[in-house]
């Protein structure tokens, strides 16, 4: 390849398609900062859903350096973007009362629905390891698979396929009709979303 062409795919390559669009920040101590996010486009679907990756974000701060932003100090973010309003909160499904002086670290989920309802749900992504078959030896990649987070008052519970049947149960038995949809194929895990939402609607009628 020539070398003049050479530099030019290196550069075309190595292009970082990256956009800053405003948010809102909310520190524990209820400080409201209004900052420009950096956000990397290629990577944009997964600062979306999941926790790992919204460590990766970057806001500006008022000298315009890009700083990370850390669930430790930071409760709540937001963002608009492609005609979407895009909300995180710091979260630690291990410690319900967590505050900063916790020694188990929290992190982003995003919530699907609104912060006001009686069920609020979340989207995350785990990430595990898959093994691949190789000419020689084995290859080992991370992979991403979406779960739920469910909060009804101040109890979380991480829902995933496998336990799916088991937690609507536990936690949707007051709604009748609501379990048997579910029971009989009406909604299955994809339709989380729509459960949450029904359940919802009900609770606000009672």
């Amino acid at each position: 390849m020539n070398k003049h062409l050479f530099i030019l795919f290196l550069i075309l390559t190595s292009k970082c398609f990256c956009f800053d669009t405003d948010g809102i920040l909310v520190s524990f101590r209820n400080d409201t900062i209004y900052r420009q996010l950096h956000i990397e486009d290629k990577d944009f679907n997964n600062y979306l859903v999941s926790n790992n990756m919204i460590s990766k974000l970057r806001y500006k701060d008022a000298e315009g350096r890009l700083q990370k932003i850390n669930a430790k100090n930071i409760k709540y973010l937001s963002f608009h973007h492609n005609n979407q309003d895009y909300k995180f909160y710091s979260i630690n499904i291990t410690e319900n009362d967590w505050d900063e002086s916790s020694t188990v670290s929290p992190e982003f989920y995003r919530l699907l629905n609104k912060i006001t309802n009686k069920v609020k749900l979340y989207e995350f992504y785990d990430i595990s390891d898959v093994a691949g078959a190789a000419v020689l030896g084995v290859i080992v990649t991370k992979s991403n698979y979406r779960s739920y987070l469910i909060q009804i008052d101040k109890r979380y519970v991480v829902v995933t396929p496998a336990g799916f049947r088991s937690n609507m149960n536990d936690l949707f038995k007051s709604n009748p009709e609501l379990i048997s949809k579910i029971k009989n194929g009406v909604y299955g895990y994809d339709d989380l979303p729509l459960i949450v939402s029904e359940y919802n609607n009900w609770y606000s009628t009672k």
